[in-house]
């Protein structure tokens, strides 16, 4: 069942996912590229924390399955290097020791779930199918996210403010009086600004405004352009 759910989640995406099994013990390798071979999933096999920074390709579809001891770094430490690269992928950790603490490490650092060896093939499919799913959702995010950056990109100065003010729920003539300009001045700027961001609703625009702010990328740079009524 879960093989006909991942095969199902591959052919709906219309995208052959990349499986990146880092560990160093050559055996492993082999016999988890047979595994997911089996569920139509690439493999790419790297024998160090070295080896997966070099190889992996973030935008790909997939997920990282690591060894919590590999030969160059800590499986926790290889983690943390990802997060502070951006790297969406999901991990899931293996480790040939029940560690309590080491596994509570590697959840808090994000990991979406922890495997004992020799891995139960049942919960590895468990872990892959949420992990592939997960992956999908963050894309689309991230896809939205470039959308609606794109547009904002559009924005004068004003429209920037304009976007920002309209967004915190003020009305146009409180809008009018924050920047000094007319309330008819005011539905100029801010029916420029809604047709630039495709926003057809206020409560549309405020999702679009929240997406950007969740990303962490700062959409109102500073700028010294003079303003225009």
């Amino acid at each position: 069942m879960l093989h006909q759910t991942i095969t199902e989640t591959n052919s709906a995406i219309k995208e052959t996912p990349i499986a990146y099994v880092v560990d160093g013990d050559r055996q492993i390798q082999l016999s988890l590229a047979d595994f997911f071979i089996d569920l139509g999933i690439e493999v790419a096999a790297c024998g160090s924390a070295a080896d997966l920074l070099e190889q992996i390709d973030e935008e790909r579809l997939g997920l990282i399955l690591i060894n919590t001891q590999l030969s160059d770094a800590a499986g926790v430490e290889l983690q943390r290097q990802l997060n502070l690269s951006r790297v969406q992928l999901p991990v899931i950790f293996m480790s040939a020791e029940s560690d309590v603490s080491e596994s509570v490490e590697a959840m808090k650092a994000g990991a979406i779930d922890f495997l004992l060896k020799p891995l139960d093939r049942h919960a590895l499919r468990t872990a892959v199918s949420h992990a592939l799913r997960k992956c999908e959702i963050r894309r689309q995010v991230s896809r939205s996210v470039r959308a609606v950056m794109a547009c904002a990109k559009k924005l004068t100065p004003r429209e920037r403010e304009m976007f920002a003010a309209v967004t915190d729920g003020l009305l146009n003539k409180q809008i009018a009086f924050q920047m000094g300009i007319s309330e008819i001045m005011v539905k100029v700027h801010r029916g420029r600004m809604m047709r630039k961001m495709q926003a057809r609703s206020v409560p549309e625009l405020v999702r679009k405004f929240e997406l950007v702010q969740g990303s962490g990328v700062g959409y109102i740079a500073d700028t010294q352009e003079p303003h225009q009524a």
